[in-house]
C-alpha cells in the first residue's frame, strides 16, 4: 500500500482504543470488513503485525506504540484543517505593522479606542515607508500601507481614506499673514519672498516624481531647511519666518490653538491628495487583517 489514507489512520486509533476490530469498526464508521482489509493492507505496508491477539483482545505491537502518536498529529491536523475558521477580535493576539509618514497617523489614531474596547491583545507597529514598500507588502513583511500615491500595482488593493486640499503653514507673527488680510489672498509672488522648509519624504521616488510635476516657478523658491518628518517641519515654522507647505487637515488643529497660521495655497499650487490603504491580495483569506484593515477604514473619517 503505497498511500495510506485517512480511513485507515483513524483505523489504527480505534485499535488503539477498543483492542477489538469490531468495536473499532464502529468507531470508525464503517463495516468490519472494511476495518479487516484495511489492517491487512498496513500490516503489509508497514512490514508489521501492528497488533496481535491476547486475552484481552488486541494488543498494540511496539511498532504500533511507535506510531501512535504521528497517527494522532495527522489526524489532528487533518480535523484542524477542515475546522471552519472561527475568528473573534477579544482574543486576538497579533502586532500589526503599518508603513507610512508622520502626517499619515492621523488614521490610524481614531481607531485605538475602539482596539482598547474589543481587541485588547492587539498593537500596531508603525514604520517608515522605504522604496521597497510593494516588495514587504507582497511578502508580508509590512500588513498595510498608508500613502498618497497615485496608481498601486497589479497585486495591490486600496482604499481612499480622504480627499485633502493644500495648504500653508507660517507662524502666527509672520508677515504673510498681513498681506493676506490686507489682499484677502497670498499669491505665488508673495511666497516665493520668503525662504522655505522642505520635507524630503519617502518614498523619495515618489518624493521625486511628485517634485518633477511641479509648477516651473515654484521650483524657484528658495529652500533654508530640508527636513524629515512634517512634524519636525512643523516645529521649525512655529519658530520662525519660513513657510511650509503641506496637506490641510494635519495641521488644522495648531491653527486653532493658535500655535500656527495656516492659509490656502493659490490656485497653481493647490494640489488634491487622496491618502490609501493599500494592501496585498495575498492577506485576502486572512480574517484578522481584514477586521483591522475594516476598522481602520470605518474611523478613518474621524481623522
Amino acid at each position: 500500500m503505497r498511500t495510506l489514507h485517512l480511513e485507515s489512520l483513524r483505523l489504527l486509533k480505534a485499535l488503539c482504543q477498543t483492542h477489538n476490530l469490531a468495536s473499532a469498526a464502529i468507531l470508525a464508521e464503517m463495516p468490519v470488513s472494511t476495518a479487516s482489509r484495511l489492517l491487512s493492507a498496513m500490516r503489509e505496508h508497514f512490514e508489521d503485525e501492528l497488533f496481535t491477539r491476547c486475552s484481552g483482545g488486541l494488543a498494540p505491537t511496539a511498532r504500533m506504540c511507535r506510531l501512535l502518536p504521528k497517527v494522532n498529529t495527522l489526524l489532528a491536523d487533518y480535523d484542524d484543517l477542515m475546522e471552519p475558521e472561527s475568528f473573534s477580535p477579544a482574543t486576538l493576539r497579533r502586532c500589526f505593522l503599518i508603513g507610512c509618514l508622520d502626517r499619515a497617523v492621523r488614521f490610524v489614531g481614531p481607531m485605538l479606542d475602539t482596539l482598547a474596547r474589543t481587541a485588547p491583545g492587539v498593537s500596531i507597529e508603525i514604520v517608515t515607508l522605504d522604496n521597497r514598500w510593494e516588495e514587504h507588502l507582497r511578502s508580508g513583511v509590512l500588513d498595510l500601507v498608508i500613502s498618497p500615491v497615485r496608481k498601486v500595482g497589479e497585486g495591490f488593493c486600496h482604499a481612499v481614506l480622504a480627499s485633502l486640499g493644500t495648504c500653508f503653514v507660517v507662524a502666527p507673527d509672520h508677515p504673510l499673514l498681513a498681506r493676506l488680510e490686507q489682499n484677502g489672498t497670498v499669491t505665488l509672488d508673495d511666497l516665493l519672498e520668503f525662504g522655505h522648509i522642505e520635507v524630503a519624504y519617502t518614498p523619495s521616488v515618489f518624493y521625486r516624481s511628485h517634485a518633477a510635476l511641479e509648477p516651473e516657478r515654484w521650483r524657484e523658491r528658495r529652500i533654508v531647511v530640508t527636513a524629515p518628518s512634517f512634524f519636525s517641519a512643523l516645529l521649525m515654522v512655529r519658530t520662525s519666518h519660513l513657510v511650509l507647505r503641506m496637506t490641510a487637515s494635519p495641521v488644522s488643529f495648531y491653527d486653532t490653538l493658535g500655535v500656527l497660521r495656516t492659509f490656502e495655497a493659490p490656485a497653481e499650487l493647490d494640489e488634491a491628495f487622496e491618502p490609501k490603504l493599500i494592501w496585498h491580495e495575498r492577506g485576502a483569506g486572512d480574517p484578522a487583517l481584514e477586521w483591522f484593515r475594516a476598522a481602520l477604514i470605518a474611523n478613518a473619517g474621524k481623522a
